[in-house]
């Protein structure tokens, strides 16, 4: 767990989580008090990432020496005096320190783990080349340092990974450089790069350089994946390399003009093509694998062809920025293409839609199409163009959903809308619409709530369709002596909104009421059965209804019958809710929803808004996330509640509840007393897996971290557990209160390393490592004399933004230490 603010660092130390806590990533604190305070209350911590406020004033304490686990430093705007000693902190891995004066670097020959340097302009960079030899993997180089300076890179033989930030005329020589994975240049002044020949292993280049003169031989003996040239002169003129090489995954090219035709087999995950001139004919790219492809600013093209796009199945993602509209080819066929955005600042809504009628991109994906100006359009006009558009109702549909929650958050938008506006976007049969128009009437009608509170003396007329049969309303309006009208005439005080209102005649003058206000309202002059029993004691009437409710089809309507009859009681609206969001019955579903726009209120109303589907196939984590999000949207529904009845009908909700429950909330305690039953636990199977691809590495990259439960460390009598896909990256330090483990599963995380103590795993005969990140065999293992079988399947070394599988080696003392332990390496 990572702190990004003082205020983290309280709650988790109320929450008595300080052991937890691995990383400090502080921007500008307050004091040196802070700091001090979260260094010794934190004892994991592993990496510190600082930034100084007030011109570097703020000094690093003392007790930084104190975190033996530190081996992550980098600092920011400080002053040299400010800053602690490095020597006293020589397992560090990774330095990072940016000062406002000179700083003298420390002797590098000290640090024997250094595996990541940063050198910025003010510092003295020949104290790198006193780096044990081989150690230092990844250096950076910063500000302004000369040619001469530079070439202390050519005392670095092992590096993986060089980027260089400076005004150098002239790179050192990388003939040494056969390891060099990524290169990374970014320089106003260079105009060589110079022989790149010995760097077989190179994978990545990124060269930001203006000036440069010639492009780089990378056409043989290289292992691309990944090339980015970009230049800030269009005019300079680009000989295209071959693009035949099998390895790349993608292509840059900014800022170029090309001097022959852009031809090649495109069989790589991405190109782009921004600024690039002499390109008339887009090249064709029909049999390619290319899955993204961007074109930004090409004005000499003329053509991009219509066939290509129809035969390249492979082409998922396409962006087109700034590219005339005339050019866009008309697609016969339907293609994969899953995403378009297209972008010019003078196109029309009319043309955007145009667009999307001729790439056809799959309809089921959101965010289809970007419009650059949405924000100034006018909701009128977007309707207006959309509505005479021949497409699909399904794709207008997605415009609506990528348009609409834009506006949705536009507040001086929504303020400018009139009444009739607001009943105008109500006849849009559009989910994301009806949201919108929803909140509006909700605040109109609360603001006639207060001016003209309902009274027996006003005069009622109903618009649009209400959840409760408008026969039902007028019989007992009548019994509440209250004038109703079928129509809205001039002497009408009150207008009841239903949905789809069709009258945009009607008076900015009239009162709006909700539906739920009026059926409160004659709920209270005259109380259905139900309604009286919930005041007494004996609640079997209830209990039984909610049993018919969650029991099946057949008798869940024997139960909406019961309480369209009767009334809803309270304690009923939260099963009434997830019948309507579970059930597969239209009938049923339709007739929980009318019972509870009519009695459940402002935030029930909100929760029916929600389109989000709570089905079998939804992720935990999903499930959990549409939960918080229903919290927020209606706050004083009970939602913990509802995920326990959830999981009670489906066997789902349980990340929600730990997510969201405090430790000791009743709820939270029965889930875990559920799920711990006997000796064994599997915490993935409980609050993680749930899709069918989870177990795809690259697919959960971009995702957070997993919370453990704590009550996981608590129960001492385990004798397995799995702690699969919580993404963790560090073994949990109260993992040493289960001295009784047998079977350990750490799989599908991010552990690189392991602590240097296992001793509280001595019991541990199964460990499963696999699809970790673990680069070398952990020494630490040797510990645990009782290992029988451990796996390292599938680890993964990072590599230039991208993970490549790695096979990790089992050494020979590792063997004989458990010689009777069998290895899983592939």
């Amino acid at each position: 767990m990572y702190i990004y603010a003082y205020e983290s660092f309280l709650t988790a130390k109320k929450e008595e989580k300080l052991n937890e806590i691995t990383g400090l990533h502080l921007y500008e604190p307050s004091s040196e008090e802070q700091i001090k305070e979260i260094l010794t209350s934190c004892p994991n911590i592993n990496r510190i990432d600082l930034v100084s406020p007030d011109n570097g004033s703020l000094k690093i304490p003392n007790e930084i020496y104190q975190l033996k686990k530190l081996d992550d430093l980098k600092l920011r705007y400080f002053k040299q005096e400010n800053i602690p000693s490095l020597e006293k902190i020589p397992m560090l891995e990774g330095i990072d320190i940016h000062t406002l004066d000179d700083y003298t670097i420390p002797n590098l020959s000290l640090f024997t783990k250094l595996r990541e340097f940063v050198v910025y302009s003010n510092q003295t960079i020949h104290q790198v080349s006193n780096v044990e030899s081989g150690v230092l993997k990844h250096l950076k180089i910063t500000g302004n340092i000369n040619n001469d300076e530079i070439k202390v890179v050519e005392k670095l033989p092992n590096l993986i990974s060089l980027e260089i930030e400076s005004e150098i005329t002239e790179l050192p020589s990388l003939n040494n450089s056969s390891n060099l994975g990524r290169l990374n240049i970014s320089s106003k002044e260079l105009k060589t790069i110079g022989d790149l020949s010995k760097c077989t292993n190179l994978k990545n280049i990124n060269l930001n350089t203006p000036k440069l003169q010639e492009i780089p031989d990378l056409s043989n003996g290289h292992k691309l994946e990944h090339i980015n040239l970009s230049s800030d002169n269009a005019d300079f003129p680009i000989e295209v390399f071959s693009l035949k090489n099998t390895s790349y995954r993608s292509v840059y090219l900014s800022n170029f003009t090309l001097k022959d035709e852009f031809v090649g087999d495109f069989n790589m995950y991405s190109l782009t093509l921004s600024n690039i001139k002499g390109l008339k004919q887009f090249p064709d790219i029909s049999d390619s694998r290319i899955y993204s492809l961007t074109l930004d600013n090409l004005p000499d093209l003329e053509d991009l062809g219509t066939g290509q796009f129809e035969k390249c199945e492979s082409l998922n993602s396409l962006h087109l920025n700034n590219i005339p509209f005339e050019t866009i080819p008309n697609i016969n066929k339907k293609p994969r293409l899953s995403y378009l955005s297209y972008k010019h600042e003078t196109t029309t809504f009319e043309q955007v839609f145009e667009i999307l009628m001729r790439l056809k991109p799959k309809q089921f994906l959101a965010n289809a199409l970007e419009v650059a100006y949405k924000r100034e359009a006018k909701v009128q006009s977007f309707v207006s163009a959309l509505s005479q558009a021949k497409l699909d109702l399904s794709i207008k549909k997605q415009f609506f959903d990528h348009f609409f929650p834009i506006f949705a958050h536009d507040s001086k938008k929504k303020t400018e809308l009139s009444k009739t506006d607001i009943l105008r976007l109500g006849t849009v049969n559009n989910n994301n619409v009806q949201k919108i128009v929803n909140e509006l009437i909700f605040q109109e009608t609360e603001k006639s709530a207060q001016e003209a509170p309902i009274s027996s003396d006003m005069k009622i007329a109903i618009v649009g369709n209400t959840g409760t049969k408008k026969t039902e309303i007028k019989t007992r309006l009548k019994e509440a002596g209250i004038e109703f009208h079928t129509k809205v005439k001039a002497d009408t005080t009150h207008v009841v909104m239903g949905k789809r209102c069709k009258d945009f005649t009607l008076s900015e003058d009239l009162h709006w009421v909700s539906e739920q206000t009026l059926i409160q309202y004659l709920n209270e002059q005259s109380t259905p059965y139900l309604l009286e029993e919930e005041k007494s004691v004996d609640n079997d009437n209830i209990e039984n209804i909610q049993s018919l409710l969650l029991s099946g089809e057949d008798n869940a309507l024997v139960g909406l019958e019961i309480l369209g009859a009767g009334g809803v009681p309270k304690e009923l609206l939260l099963p009434l809710l997830l019948v309507q969001k579970t059930d597969t019955n239209k009938k049923v579903k339709d007739k929980a929803r009318k019972l509870l726009i009519a009695n459940g209120g402002l935030d029930y109303e909100k929760a029916l808004a929600d389109r989000g589907r709570f089905t079998l196939t939804k992720s935990e984590k999903d499930l959990s996330k549409h939960l918080k999000a229903l919290d927020k949207k209606a706050p004083n529904i009970n939602w913990l509640e509802f995920a326990q009845l959830y999981r009670k009908k489906t066997n789902k909700g349980a990340r929600f509840i730990f997510d969201f429950a405090k430790k000791d909330h009743p709820v939270r305690k029965d889930l875990f007393q559920e799920l711990s039953q006997g000796n064994e636990l599997d915490m993935f199977a409980a609050i993680v897996q749930s899709t069918p691809d989870f177990l795809n590495y690259y697919s959960m990259d971009s995702l957070y971290e997993e919370k453990v439960p704590e009550e996981v460390f608590e129960s001492t009598e385990l004798t397995q557990l799995s702690l699969k896909g919580f993404r963790l990256t560090a073994l949990p330090q109260d993992l040493q209160n289960l001295k009784k483990l047998r079977r350990l599963d750490f799989s599908f995380n991010r552990l690189k390393k392991l602590p240097e103590d296992l001793s509280y795993l001595e019991s541990v005969e199964y460990l499963n490592l696999a699809e970790n990140e673990f680069s070398e065999f952990p020494m630490e293992l040797t510990q645990l004399k009782n290992l029988k079988e451990v796996s390292f399947k599938d680890n993964r070394s990072y590599q230039d933004y991208y993970y490549d599988r790695s096979i990790v080696e089992i050494p020979e003392e590792a063997k004989k230490a458990l010689p009777n332990c069998s290895f899983i390496t592939e």
